[in-house]
């Protein structure tokens, strides 16, 4: 995340510097009254390229903060009379711990809790079960995470939900 931020500030910095670079062109073009039209439409161009540059990179670099630490991978699944939480990785571990929470929708809309349950495991995988009976014509939504603590001290916690 550390990395993130220091990528982003050298981004803003850059794009500091380039905007004041071209308020100076433009201002000694205004002073002087020597630049051209097709020497301005030039410069618009070549301005607006570099802001739009600076806008994809910043994009990209925001895509890269949410890579996991690990290759590592969390499911959830919801049956006609049992829910389940897999959580996976190819990545030295410690330990995983996985949770899952089921809701059921209400009459009005609303979601309300129904069932939960958690495990945890020293092996690559993990995962956990609970029954539940789901009633016809009713929405469920399982919501889980996975905390995978790694073997070099790194840790990470994945998310996700599922509706049925």
């Amino acid at each position: 995340m550390e990395n993130l931020k220091n990528f982003l500030l050298k981004i803003e910095t850059k794009r500091m510097r380039i905007a004041l670079i071209i308020q100076r062109l433009l201002l000694g073009a205004k002073k002087r009254r020597c630049m051209s039209m097709s020497k301005k439409r030039l410069l618009s161009i070549v301005v607006s390229a570099v802001i739009l540059l600076s806008f994809a990179c910043t994009a990209m670099a925001a895509e890269k903060s949410e890579r996991y630490v690990g290759d590592s991978t969390v499911n959830g699944s919801i049956y006609q009379t049992y829910y389940q939480v897999d959580a996976q990785t190819r990545t030295g571990v410690k330990k995983i711990s996985v949770s899952g929470v089921l809701y059921e929708k209400g009459t009005i809309g609303t979601w309300q809790k129904v069932s939960s349950c958690s495990n945890s495991s020293t092996t690559s995988t993990c995962m956990v079960s609970s029954s539940f009976n789901t009633k016809p014509g009713k929405s469920y939504r399982l919501e889980y995470s996975a905390t995978f603590s790694y073997s070099d001290g790194r840790s990470e916690t994945i998310t996700g939900s599922t509706s049925r």
